[in-house]
């Protein structure tokens, strides 16, 4: 739901499934609605919610043996604490999310964080590694045909391209994403596109 911009009632559907999750004592499940939520809340706003639903995750995260998982928790809690001004922890998180996702995640999820990863460069005015690291999530996300972090990586490139001073190519990205986007949900590519968890 949140990739199609219903974030409040994302948020609502996670918290059950963090809820339910819970009751069956499986920590990987858990692991996994609580980044929905994380992704809901972030799309919300509302940033220290969503490190509250992180925490836990990563709280759980030895227990349910997925690295893939913890590697997705890192880099949205990346994203978080970088929105919030804890840019060292930021940083910290998002190096971690990177080794565990190329270590261990598969094509889709490594889309997933590279995409976010990206988002959470351009906020620390890094648009060059931005740019990498969309264009990695782009590559990923084609190999498996991903469309949704197709699109978000054309997005990201774009907003990347329009950083590092190169309104050409950034335009040339803007139209492709706002044409995936419009294939996949009948609108243009978001203001806010927060990764949905596959």
């Amino acid at each position: 739901m949140t990739w199609t911009g219903r974030h409040a009632e994302a948020a609502a559907a996670a918290a059950r499934a963090v809820a339910l999750a819970g009751r069956a004592g499986t920590a990987g499940e858990q692991v996994s609605a609580l980044n929905d939520l994380a992704v809901a809340r972030l799309a919300l706003g509302e940033e220290q919610e969503a490190l509250a639903a992180l925490e836990r995750a990563m709280d759980l995260a030895g227990e349910c043996r997925m690295p893939e998982n913890l590697g997705l928790t890192l880099a949205l809690a990346a994203e978080a604490c970088q929105r919030t001004g804890r840019t060292v922890l930021a940083g910290d998180h998002a190096e971690r999310a990177l080794e565990l996702i190329r270590a261990h995640g598969t094509a889709m999820r490594q889309a997933v964080v590279e995409n976010v990863l990206g988002r959470v460069h351009l906020l620390r005015g890094a648009p060059e590694r931005a740019r990498e690291l969309h264009a990695d999530a782009l590559r990923s996300a084609e190999a498996v045909g991903y469309r949704i972090e197709s699109a978000r990586a054309l997005h990201g490139l774009a907003l990347a391209h329009e950083a590092l001073g190169d309104p050409d190519r950034a335009r040339a990205h803007r139209d492709r994403a706002d044409a995936a986007f419009a294939a996949l949900t009948g609108a243009a590519a978001p203001d806010t596109d927060l990764a949905p968890v596959p």
